[in-house]
């Protein structure tokens, strides 16, 4: 048999089983069963940064390891899914996040809005960050912002408004936590 153009059925790659990669090939299934979906991953297992270990009886997550439920798009593809059983809260008695500063765990400030701080009395009391890097935070009140429309990383727009202390012992942590990406790479669109 000939085959022929008209006969041939389209054909999908779709690169990486993360997250993104995994939503993306469930998504031509649902919406386009005329089309081949192949899906291939460098790493021996799906799920991209995301990995849950359990280890001397306690369960550690890695990469990003929650969703916003003023998200619904993430819930609705949990409940499509049957996940709904899966989905943990987080318990009222776990307030705050932790990192690892000098050895030890320190809380993140209270009142940061994915990476930029909202609350001056938290920023002003962490032991995270030195007495310049919170002045250069409290002096970006004061300087005129630039209205750029060109992009650039969340890096270097942190890095300019804030100083690189804070975007990287507060903003990088925290947000390599929510979207399992380098603040390098990360486009601030």
């Amino acid at each position: 048999a000939v085959s022929t153009a008209a006969n041939r059925r389209k054909r999908v790659l779709v690169a990486g089983a993360g997250v993104t990669g995994l939503a993306a090939a469930y998504q031509l299934n649902k919406t386009r069963p005329d089309v081949e979906v192949t899906l291939v991953e460098t790493r021996s297992r799906p799920g991209g940064n995301i990995v849950t270990e359990r280890c001397d009886g306690f369960t550690i997550d890695g990469g990003p390891d929650c969703f916003l439920r003023t998200k619904p798009e993430a819930l609705r593809l949990c409940e499509e899914l049957d996940l709904v059983p899966e989905i943990m809260t987080t318990l009222p008695t776990a307030q705050g996040v932790y990192i690892v500063h000098k050895g030890r765990l320190e809380r993140m400030p209270a009142g940061m809005a994915l990476a930029v701080p909202t609350r001056i009395g938290p920023l002003v009391k962490t032991p995270l960050i030195g007495w310049a890097s919170k002045l250069r935070v409290l002096g970006d009140l004061f300087i005129e912002q630039s209205l750029s429309t060109d992009d650039e990383t969340v890096a270097s727009f942190l890095t300019r408004h804030f100083g690189r202390e804070v975007t990287y012992q507060l903003a990088g942590p925290l947000l390599g936590g929510i979207f399992s990406g380098d603040i390098e790479e990360l486009s601030i669109r």
